[in-house]
């Protein structure tokens, strides 16, 4: 930031004389400079809706967005947001802005805009021009180039044998359209801004040659922002990993009722439908917000509900609908998850001293909401991936076999034979938890570390042998598309009686996305996770069985593999 007088007066081409500025009044313009938003909503001017020329005053989602860029600068972070937002809220004009302000007041700062095509970016790189123009002259840096495609902030005169010459800023904006796979790949930046990331023609390509352009350190800043586009692809993996908390960005959700203009007047005759009353209840809505809503899906969405909730989405769930049929009931599942609780405690199982104990870890596989309560039973789902660092993920999820309510959900990439060392020290973390593994492909390994370690209540199935027509029990829950339907049927039900006894907003979210496709068959919608789903679907679905039956599909008891007194030791 130029602070020092000294430098100003360098910067501003000694118009202090020219101008008549007196000292104090550089201190003022000192001041305004050093805060970027004095600086913006006193030197910038926009183009409103009516084409009127207004100073850049932010509004509220604005004023957020840059509150989360203030925080984490103030810690020292290098600052990485991710925004889904609802149609036209401002954010490519105010993260043009706020670059600007970085850009020109500033000594070797490189800023770039890339939106999913030409004129869009272009727009925004027009801002930027409206910026520099309307400001005041001694605000306006010395600028050597100003074309389609860059603001070049240095001496337009300076030759490189002039030594006493001033260089400017040596700062520059420029603007690329994320049709480049090769955008930024040749630069060093300090501010990227990422406009409609869900559109771009190759977003996985072009999105990481602009990431590796950018130095991982503080006063680089990298803003991402766009409005979804179905289910899927770079941008929506991109929200999910950051809201998993998977990766450096932050996300920034802006439902659109935060907009205070998006309002109507009231009718006389105006009644909200049960629907609206839901909404009116659940987002505190006024009439007036209800009102424009009604006139936004009939006019601007073409009587389309699903297209009125991608652009003007309520909850981020709603932004990114799903090209499938759903499976379960959304609404309920939705209403569960404005409800789900954080876990009390995260971390791992470890085993000590001969016993099964927990031990706090930041971002630890394992989420806690409920401890083991002595005399309880509790049921564990385990989903078995291939343990691939960007495959599927490995679910054990565990549920209280008397209230069915989930009280802890493990969560990572590990290989199967490992993944049956955590479920053994899970299990008796739980009170000796019944385990139900799926026996197919990986599970497998699984199951034979569970056996290895002699984990004495391991789920079994009843099978008949067609050969010599004898009852056989096999260890592990064997997913067919006949025992997938019951449980997945199970599932559904359980959701319809009570949804708010999943408490993972993470198994809620991927019950969301769990569709019916063309050919009737429940799976994942395309680029999601369906680990979750199947790890509760197994455990409630063993939990019913036991509960119906009465019998208890599980190993006899056997020995334990070390002496213990306890039910969680070794």
């Amino acid at each position: 930031m130029v602070q020092d007088l000294e430098l100003l007066e360098e910067e501003i081409g000694g118009l202090d004389d020219q101008l008549d500025i007196s000292e104090e009044q550089l201190e003022a313009v000192q001041e305004i400079i050093a805060d970027p938003l004095l600086f913006i909503s006193n030197v910038l001017q926009i183009q409103n809706k009516l084409g009127q020329l207004v100073p850049l005053v932010f509004n509220e989602p604005q004023m957020r967005l840059y509150q989360e860029i203030k925080r984490q600068k103030d810690l020292g972070m290098p600052v990485r947001i991710i925004i889904l937002k609802a149609r036209q809220m401002g954010f490519s004009t105010a993260t043009a802005g706020l670059f600007y302000h970085q850009t020109v007041t500033n000594t070797n700062t490189n800023t770039m805009i890339i939106a999913h095509k030409a004129d869009a970016s272009t727009n925004i790189f027009n801002k930027n021009k409206l910026f520099f123009e309307k400001s005041p002259v001694f605000l306006q840096p010395m600028r050597k180039a100003s074309n389609a495609k860059e603001l070049i902030f240095e001496n337009p005169t300076a030759k490189a044998s002039e030594k006493r010459a001033r260089p400017g800023l040596r700062s520059k904006i420029v603007i690329e359209t994320a049709m480049n796979k090769e955008a930024a790949r040749s630069w060093t930046l300090q501010n990227v801004h990422i406009s409609e990331l869900a559109f771009w023609p190759y977003p996985a390509e072009t999105l990481l040659s602009v990431q590796q352009a950018v130095p991982n350190q503080p006063g680089t800043c990298i803003i991402i922002e766009s409005t979804a586009n179905g289910v899927g692809g770079t941008f929506y993996e991109e929200w999910l990993r950051a809201e998993r908390g998977e990766s450096a960005y932050v996300p920034l959700f802006f439902p659109w009722f935060e907009m205070k203009e998006y309002t109507m007047p009231v009718p006389d005759d105006f009644s909200a439908d049960d629907d609206e009353k839901e909404l009116q209840e659940r987002f505190h809505l006024s009439n007036g917000q209800l009102v424009w809503r009604r006139w936004c899906i009939q006019t601007n969405c073409g009587g389309s509900l699903d297209k009125f909730h991608q652009e003007y989405p309520a909850t981020p769930h709603e932004a990114f609908i799903a090209s499938g049929r759903p499976v379960f009931d959304t609404k309920l599942i939705d209403a569960a998850m404005q409800k789900s609780p954080l876990p009390i405690d995260e971390g791992r199982v470890v085993r000590q001293q001969g016993f099964a104990t927990f031990r706090k870890m930041y971002k630890g596989y394992l989420k806690v909401w409920e401890w083991p309560v002595d005399g309880e039973e509790y049921v564990i789902g385990i989903d078995v991936a291939k343990g691939l660092e960007n495959g599927d993920y490995s679910v054990m999820e565990v549920f209280s076999h008397r209230t069915f309510k989930q009280v802890a959900e493990w969560h990572g990439h590990i290989a199967p034979d490992l993944l049956g060392v955590e479920a053994d020290l899970l299990g008796r973390f739980y009170n000796l938890a019944l385990i139900v593994p799926e026996a197919n492909n990986h599970g497998i390994s699984t199951i034979d570390e569970l056996r290895r370690r002699h984990y004495p209540r391991l789920y079994r199935r009843r099978t008949v042998n067609k050969v010599t027509n004898r009852t056989i029990e096999e260890y592990g829950f064997m997913t067919s598309e006949k025992s997938k339907a019951l449980m997945i049927d199970n599932l559904g039900a359980f959701l319809r009686q009570g949804a708010t006894r999943i408490k993972s907003r993470e198994a809620l979210d991927e019950c969301l996305t769990y569709v019916l496709d063309a050919k009737g068959r429940a799976n994942a919608q395309e680029g999601c996770y369906d680990d979750r789903v199947i790890a509760c679907a197994l455990a409630l679905y063993a939990i019913k069985e036991r509960s119906k039956t009465g019998h208890k599909v599980e190993e006899k008891p056997i020995k334990l593999l070390y002496a213990t007194t306890s039910k969680t030791g070794y």
